[in-house]
């Protein structure tokens, strides 16, 4: 209810006797998240792939690994990226069935990465959004 007052501001207060609903968030780079993961060009960036994809997007370089939109972790974190990915190609959701994550035991800047049937993955943890993809692989990219 408002009463008369403007209360458009965070530093606004409320009228004695009332509460606010504030919309708050913590700021800094762990609430960064990303707000679609887009399947890249061969060999590009994420910087990259994200700008081709739509001028006003970024990739998001501190997305929370293992969150909803974060860099994968686990296989079930990268089979959820699947599920919400959009291939730049197409613009269309990739399908859920094509390919199967598996963990890339080698620690690679460019994962998570596509090629033929395989969706590989990492920590999470040294995931950049400057890393080139390898030449024949496509990059997921937040």
């Amino acid at each position: 209810f408002n009463s008369g007052t403007t209360y458009s501001t965070c530093s606004a207060v409320a009228d004695s006797g009332w509460r606010r609903f504030c919309p708050c968030s913590v700021v800094g780079p762990l609430v960064q998240l990303a707000s679609k993961w887009i399947l890249g060009p061969q060999g590009v960036s994420c910087y990259s792939a994200c700008a081709s994809y739509n001028s006003s997007f970024t990739c998001v370089p501190d997305a929370v690994a293992g969150s909803t939109y974060g860099w994968p972790l686990t296989s079930s974190d990268m089979q959820n990226i699947i599920y919400k990915t959009y291939d730049i190609s197409t613009n269309t959701l990739i399908s859920s069935t094509m390919c199967s994550p598996s963990l890339d035991t080698t620690i690679y800047p460019q994962d998570p990465e596509y090629y033929g049937t395989s969706c590989s993955y990492g920590s999470g943890t040294q995931a950049t959004c400057v890393a080139l993809g390898d030449i024949s692989w496509r990059r997921f990219c937040p």
